[in-house]
């Protein structure tokens, strides 16, 4: 293989790289929604777990509310709760398997400049 082989293969394992760091970026950004998602839920269910049974709930859907049962609510909330919680725990695994893709390309790519170390010279 020539140079320009080379290097256009470093190129590719750069934009690689540069990719699974926007993944995992993105990942943690939507761990820490669904783990904001979790508390507010958690904080209703244990707000609203006090009140009477016969006290008048209302449930925001979009931009109206609407009546609900009290036990139809909370049910709702800790649906919400368990549904970030398993959502936080599957963006973690793979979370996990994007950092051994940009650990493996990182690794790729210091073997290519061990082999090739005038590939950086000539960017």
């Amino acid at each position: 293989m020539g140079d320009a082989d080379k290097r256009g293969e470093f190129m590719e394992l750069q934009q690689k790289l540069l990719q699974t760091s926007h993944q995992l970026r993105q990942m943690e950004r939507q761990a820490v929604q669904h783990s904001t998602d979790m508390r507010r839920a958690k904080l209703i269910v244990a707000e609203v777990g006090p009140l009477p049974d016969n006290v008048i709930m209302y449930k925001n859907v979009g931009r109206a509310y609407m009546m609900e049962a009290k036990g139809a609510v909370i049910q709702s909330y800790e649906g919400k709760a368990a549904s970030a919680q398993a959502s936080i725990e599957n963006l973690k695994s793979a979370a996990d398997k994007v950092q051994e893709l940009a650990k493996s390309t990182k690794q790729d790519m210091e073997e290519l400049l061990r082999t090739y170390p005038n590939l950086l010279k000539a960017q």
